[in-house]
């Protein structure tokens, strides 16, 4: 065969076709071999010990093959023998068989379903297969003694009744929900109830429920008012926190069911309801967060909660005046979210109708829009007492935002941690907060920017502070050295820093040094 023949003139490569024996025939022998004549009296004697000695070669080839064949094979055998000790060795040491029991543990209560991510739209519920902790308890006999013996990862129950009829039956359902009443050996438990039918007040899982309350200590349920209605005249003696999601098909009656739950001292409205329809314990809350702020029920409930340490808002659109103010004598932190379909003045009637002497922890969150003006309490509200603030926001989605940060920053001589969560870092609200020459955050001790998106580079440049290379600040920030910084600025992929100021160790609140002292002997950077 000709060394270039059958090569592909584009790629190069042979084609995929079994190579040909390669021959070393005479000329001679080609030609006899193209037509029918006889050979030579002399060629034909050459042949016939050709004949004699190639049968030989042939028959001790094919033997040689045989045993190359078995030689071939034994390797095999020996390669695949070899592997399979290599799996199991590599099995035998996988690190997961050396984490002890009590380590592999806590690994499977952060891997089963928790209160804090129990959310409508969760896929797999507590009698699923596929979730933890059923799935772990198939794994091997280890795992499952381990999960069989650890009642805390039985303790949540979240049961989306309306999808079971889908999956399984309501025996089913009794049977794996008694299974995991069981295996929690009476500890408290937190559960979670879904349905959209009110059909559902006939389950039978409902009984099961109901005798399994007195152990309950957090409750979600999102439900229609009949099923809700079920649990009426259940005492929940543990239970503490309450969070309820009532379906728009609203009953006439009001639901009982928690007025008398003495141990209730936190309340969520998942889905925005009526408060007319629900009665509890309001002058025990000291947790409380709803959907719709200016709903009427919602503010005579905040009148009766006296006691309340944590207060979560949502400003829509609904607006309601309110004349006297609201007292919270006892209110220490205020969460309030300003939805895009709010009028840009009902964050500040809220704060205007909230009267909270105690705050000290204050979170506004306002909505990343384009043209949209960020409203602040006024300018007599009284925050004092005010120690942490947190705003997050488009600061110029507005030309009056930044003015209205700044000037509401002057409000807040107290804050010692602050921080800012803005689409936009822009160079007006850097020169604003220029401590060195505003009275603005006196004590000020931790300023966090991680979450501000930085417009330009020159307008933030990020430079080495105190001698110290690894130490880096915001250059017109110009803050006191004893400020700690959280930084980070993305700008065309050029820099990712994270940056602080520390305290000595010796530092104490009650110090005498003034504010603004830049002693190079003061604070090192960090």
């Amino acid at each position: 065969m000709a060394p270039n023949a059958g090569v592909c003139p584009t790629c190069g490569f042979l084609p995929l076709q079994p190579d040909e024996p390669q021959s070393d025939r005479s000329p001679r022998v080609e030609e006899l071999l193209r037509c029918n004549h006889p050979p030579l009296d002399v060629e034909t004697l050459d042949l016939r010990r050709a004949v004699r000695n190639f049968t030989g070669i042939v028959t001790e080839l094919d033997e040689k093959i045989v045993k190359v064949k078995e030689m071939l094979h034994k390797l095999s055998l020996a390669r695949e023998n070899a592997k399979c000790r290599l799996e199991d060795a590599r099995k035998l040491l996988h690190p997961v068989r050396s984490i002890p029991d009590d380590i592999l543990g806590v690994i499977f209560q952060h891997s089963a379903p928790s209160w804090e991510g129990s959310t409508p739209e969760s896929v797999l519920d507590s009698l699923s297969p596929r979730g933890a902790p059923w799935l772990l308890s198939h794994v091997c006999r280890r795992w499952r003694n381990l999960v069989l013996s650890s009642p805390n990862l039985w303790t949540f129950l979240r049961l989306r009744l309306d999808a079971h009829s889908r999956h399984i039956t309501p025996t089913q359902c009794v049977f794996k929900t008694y299974l995991c009443l069981e295996r929690s050996r009476n500890r408290p438990l937190s559960v979670c109830l879904y349905s959209t039918e009110s059909k559902f007040k006939d389950h039978p899982v409902l009984p099961l429920l109901q005798a399994s309350a007195a152990r309950w200590k957090s409750l979600k349920a999102i439900l229609p008012p009949i099923p809700l209605e079920y649990f009426s005249g259940t005492p929940f003696p543990i239970l503490r926190d309450l969070q309820i999601g009532v379906m728009p098909t609203l009953a006439n009656n009001v639901v009982t069911t928690f007025a008398s739950s003495s141990s209730i001292v936190s309340f969520k409205c998942v889905i925005s309801i009526s408060l007319e329809y629900l009665d509890l314990p309001w002058t025990q809350i000291r947790e409380y967060a709803h959907t719709d702020a200016f709903q009427t029920r919602n503010l005579k409930a905040l009148r009766k909660m006296t006691r309340l340490h944590k207060l979560d808002l949502t400003v829509g659109s609904t607006h309601a005046r309110i004349t006297v103010p609201i007292p919270l004598p006892e209110l220490r932190e205020l969460n309030l979210t300003e939805l895009p379909q709010a009028a840009p003045t009902h964050m500040n009637d809220m704060f205007g109708a909230l009267e909270m002497p105690s705050l000290a922890y204050l979170s506004i969150t306002f909505p990343q829009l384009i043209d949209r003006s960020m409203h602040f309490p006024p300018s007599h509200y009284a925050l004092g007492n005010l120690t942490k603030l947190r705003i997050s926001g488009n600061p110029v989605g507005h030309s009056d935002n930044i003015q209205h940060l700044l000037a509401f920053l002057c409000l807040t001589p107290n804050v010692v941690e602050l921080r800012l969560e803005l689409m936009a870092l822009i160079e007006e609200l850097i020169d604003g907060l220029d401590f060195t020459k505003t009275p603005r955050l006196p004590r000020l001790r931790v300023l966090d920017v991680s979450e501000c998106t930085i417009r330009t580079l020159h307008q933030a440049e990020l430079t080495a502070a105190g001698g110290n290379s690894d130490g880096r600040c915001l250059e017109k920030v110009c803050v006191p050295r004893w400020v700690y910084i959280y930084a980070r600025e993305n700008y065309r992929g050029a820099l990712d820093v994270e940056c602080g100021f520390a305290l000595d160790d010796d530092y104490s609140d009650d110090s005498t040094e003034s504010d603004d002292s830049t002693d190079s002997d003061s604070d090192s950077a960090v």
